[in-house]
């Protein structure tokens, strides 16, 4: 099978949980079950019996997301490998996994210091090197974990566009402060002009106090 060719319209699972279904799952299952004696027709008729026990009238039913979690942690049963009991937590537990480490890398990308990221998990949600780790944490701590990275991440990002600011619009004043000066010098007589090319570091008061100038 090509590893990258996309199903056919109707599916709702993945190619990639279509091919572990068939490629892994299922003959796993049916091994473990003894089924693989059984005739072509009676060994179809025990995956559409699996099936209708997860509520499913066929495997394209199955969405990528919850119900292929369901749908797995059955066959790994049937196969006597350990399942989590609660399929919906695994699935849950892996998406929130993949969305902390995009949140991590974003973190990372943005310039966020590592060591206040170590301390930060280190205080408030006890991962230790060397004695647990991330995927330790319990799905709410996960939860909590998410919304916390995003805060960081949120407060950084604001933090740099604030650094920047002030750099910018210093400036962008003193642009203007330069128009101006040169404006009101092009006012004075002429026999002053010379002097305030020498002053527009100072305001234009003070470069019309210098010609003798009032403006």
């Amino acid at each position: 099978m090509n590893p990258m060719k996309a199903l056919k319209p109707g599916w709702r699972m993945t190619p990639a949980q279509h091919r572990l279904f068939f490629s892994t799952l299922w003959p796993d299952a049916r091994q473990a079950q003894g089924w693989d004696q059984l005739s072509s027709a009676e060994r179809e008729t025990r995956r559409h019996e699996v099936l209708s026990q997860l509520g499913f009238s066929s495997l394209k039913d199955v969405n990528h997301t919850d119900d292929f979690d369901t749908l797995k942690s059955r066959l790994m049963e049937l196969a006597d490998h350990v399942a989590i009991a609660d399929p919906a937590e695994a699935g849950g537990r892996r998406r929130l996994l993949h969305r902390i480490g995009e949140a991590f890398a974003a973190l990372d990308d943005a310039g966020y210091p590592v060591h206040s990221i170590q301390t930060i998990l280190r205080n408030r949600f006890k991962v230790i090197d060397g004695v647990n780790t991330v995927t330790d944490l319990e799905t709410h701590e996960l939860t909590n974990l998410l919304r916390t990275i995003s805060a960081w991440l949120s407060a950084w990002r604001k933090q740099k566009q604030t650094d920047r600011q002030p750099a910018r619009a210093e400036s962008v004043s003193a642009n203007h402060f330069q128009q101006t000066c040169s404006q009101y010098a092009h006012r004075l007589p002429n026999r002053c002009r010379h002097r305030a090319d020498t002053l527009q570091p100072y305001c234009r008061h003070a470069i019309a106090a210098a010609c003798g100038h009032v403006l």
